[in-house]
């Protein structure tokens, strides 16, 4: 099939597909974390910690120290209420004081953060790209160009999945697979409290929806690389040996004939060789006609004047 890809646009494709290459690879490993983060605050309990209570020792106390201390406050001071008895609106526990988060939730948090704003960055920057990758593709008629359009509507359809645009198209949820890190473990502590496992809704959304969005970076990837690698020229730098043997033999003095001289050599034969393979090289040749008028006559003429000489024939390349 006939194509109008120049060495340019095959340099602008392969440009092109290592940006994309890298956009999709970001998106993957933020896709990636998202998952890895969302199961460990699910099913490890690495997030927070209890501190346990000490027991203060017990003392002896004289009566008659407890007789000489006085009251502290007024007569009418009711005593406070100890944080395990305390309630809150709505009769609820108050949180524990004594449940600290660790380490690990703050290297979550931050590893979340910056997943979701990679992937978010290298989504937005990988579409464009694709759409000059098409229309590159489109114009110079390259062969590979069915590949990368379906690479273009696969990313239309996953970013969709990807970006946060769920509340615009009329999806069930604002964030798409990039949720925040406080949502997420604001979900994981209602869902798994008292030992539940949570809802199918809630694992098909923090767990299949960033999982099927890895796949469709995936497929983008690999289409657009494929039409690129089909649309791409390549150049043969093997040599075939019989043609480097006759250009190796190519004398300057080779290029004076031409291909009318070497049809003349070969259909009229030399005189040298009338006279080593016939019997009548020995006969008179006639004399030949004269075509021009010579100041000195017929003298001037000699046999062969007025042949063409045949040359040297130059050496086919192919």
């Amino acid at each position: 099939m006939g194509t109008l890809a120049t060495p340019f646009i095959s340099n602008a494709l392969s440009r092109l597909r290592g940006g994309i290459s890298l956009c999709c690879g970001v998106v993957a490993l933020s896709l990636l974390t998202q998952i890895l983060v969302w199961g460990v605050a699910t099913f490890m309990d690495e997030r927070y910690v209890t501190i346990e209570q000490q027991a203060t020792p017990e003392t002896v106390v004289s009566a008659a120290a407890i007789e000489r201390q006085e009251p502290i406050g007024s007569p009418d001071a009711l005593p406070l209420e100890s944080p395990a008895e305390a309630k809150v609106d709505g009769n609820l526990p108050p949180p524990n004081p004594n449940r600290v988060a660790t380490k690990a939730d703050l290297i979550m948090s931050r590893a979340s953060a910056l997943a979701m704003t990679c992937g978010t960055i290298a989504m937005l920057l990988m579409i464009p790209m694709l759409m000059v990758g098409v229309m590159l593709s489109a114009g110079s008629a390259t062969p590979g160009v069915d590949s990368v359009v379906s690479a273009f509507m696969w990313s239309l359809f996953v970013s969709m999945l990807v970006l946060p645009i769920g509340q615009f198209v009329g999806l069930p949820w604002s964030h798409g697979g990039f949720v925040p890190y406080e949502m997420m473990t604001k979900q994981v502590e209602i869902e798994m409290a008292d030992g539940k496992w949570g809802t199918p809704v809630f694992h098909a959304r923090y767990g299949l929806l960033p999982l099927a969005c890895l796949v469709g970076v995936g497929i983008i990837g690999l289409r657009f690389s494929n039409g690129v690698r089909a649309g791409v020229l390549k150049e043969d730098v093997r040599l075939d040996p019989t043609l480097e043997r006759e250009a190796s033999g190519i004398r300057a003095s080779s290029l004076l004939g031409g291909r009318n001289a070497s049809a003349l050599r070969n259909l009229t034969p030399p005189p040298a060789a009338l006279s080593a393979n016939t019997p009548m090289a020995s006969a008179a040749q006639p004399a030949p006609s004269l075509t021009a008028i010579t100041s000195g006559g017929v003298s001037e003429i000699t046999p062969g004047m007025l042949q063409a000489t045949a040359g040297d024939a130059p050496k086919r390349l192919i």
